[in-house]
């Protein structure tokens, strides 16, 4: 039997999050699907954590800002690789297209988190004020920024938030109920971090700074961050990407592209919205008989979320956490998370799965 509880229970045990939701999943099928540990390390967060607890999933949000900004583009009839940002958002360098917000590529440096204090009318002219790192197209600066921009333009494209473009192509289709920005029951959703210079923890609203700030001036998601969701549900969403012929809202050719022609990014590379081969978190697919390897796709989430696909062998890996809680100053996670993922690629390859 593979050792997929006692990883986190290692975790758990070395303080590195108080408890996590795992789905593991080929295709149609779940291979493992558990909850370990404890929402929080005191009360009023001890209950055990279960498959239905609500995870604050960060950056993973914005892979659903990256689909939601396909089904529009495919219904427009616009292909990011030659949309102009400006044709939405006048202001912008007339070279970065929707492709360069996509794999993060823009040359914007600022931060957007840096916004946070300003009021939420003058986000987009700030960044628009900012002068390029880098050539647009060339080099990967990950950055927040990016996908805030990107939703702006497709709010202009079609004159809906993308809280409601969210909802009509994914949260809706794909039957996504334990998927929101807002969550109504607090009880079933894990904390974050202690609020700075006040009491409490961030509680069922977004960790991430800017999109909190956003929301809480404009009642709608940011782009970047802000969603929360069930691992069962986010193994779902990640389904929608597997290369395997399933029904997919996305147009196939460009699911393709999205991981296919990627740039380099450190160690790893960067499609769109995607990293590929981070085996830092992603952990290493075993060579086949020929001794080829076929690739991985990921995201990471600063809360503690984790998401993997082996997108030819249809297999999806889900660790949602709470790491930030009580403090992002914990121990390093991803080491449990490769860990984990290494053992499901091995047991996957050695076909010894339940």
């Amino acid at each position: 039997m593979p050792q997929f509880r006692a990883i986190i229970e290692r975790a758990i045990e070395g303080g590195v999050f108080p408890g996590a939701s795992v789905h593991l999943a080929r295709g149609r099928e779940v291979i493992w699907s558990g909850a370990v540990g404890k929402n929080g390390y005191e009360a009023p967060f001890h209950e055990s954590v279960s498959v239905g607890t609500l995870y604050d999933i960060a950056s993973l949000s914005k892979i659903y800002t990256l689909a939601a900004a396909l089904c529009a583009l495919s219904e427009a009839s616009l292909a990011p690789e030659t949309t102009p940002l400006r044709a939405f958002l006048p202001g912008f360098d007339s070279r970065i297209s929707l492709e360069h917000l996509f794999n993060h590529s823009s040359g914007l440096a600022r931060h957007l988190q840096t916004l946070e204090t300003l009021p939420a009318s003058q986000w987009v002219e700030e960044l628009a004020r900012e002068t390029l790192q880098t050539e647009p197209g060339r080099v990967v600066l990950y950055n927040c920024s990016n996908y805030f921009l990107l939703a702006r333009a497709l709010e202009k494209l079609t004159g809906q938030t993308l809280d409601e473009l969210i909802a009509r192509y994914l949260l809706r289709p794909l039957r996504l109920e334990n998927t929101t920005f807002a969550p109504c029951d607090l009880g079933f959703v894990a904390p974050t971090e202690a609020k700075r210079g006040e009491k409490g923890f961030w509680h069922g609203v977004p960790h991430d700074e800017a999109a909190r700030a956003w929301r809480l001036q404009t009642g709608t998601s940011a782009g970047n961050a802000g969603l929360f969701a069930t691992a069962s549900d986010v193994a779902r969403f990640a389904s929608i990407w597997l290369l395997d012929g399933q029904t997919s809202p996305l147009p196939s050719v460009w699911r393709a592209r999205a991981m296919m022609h990627p740039l380099p990014e450190g160690n790893a590379r960067r499609g769109w919205g995607w990293q590929r081969d981070a085996a830092f978190f992603m952990g290493t697919l075993p060579a086949n008989e020929s001794g080829r390897r076929s690739f991985l796709i990921g995201h990471l989430g600063f809360t503690g979320a984790s998401l993997v696909l082996n997108p030819r062998g249809g297999e999806v890996a889900v660790v949602l956490s709470n790491r930030v809680h009580p403090s992002r100053m914990g121990p390093d996670r991803l080491p449990y998370v490769r860990a984990l993922h290494d053992e499901f690629w091995r047991s996957a390859a050695a076909h010894d799965l339940p």
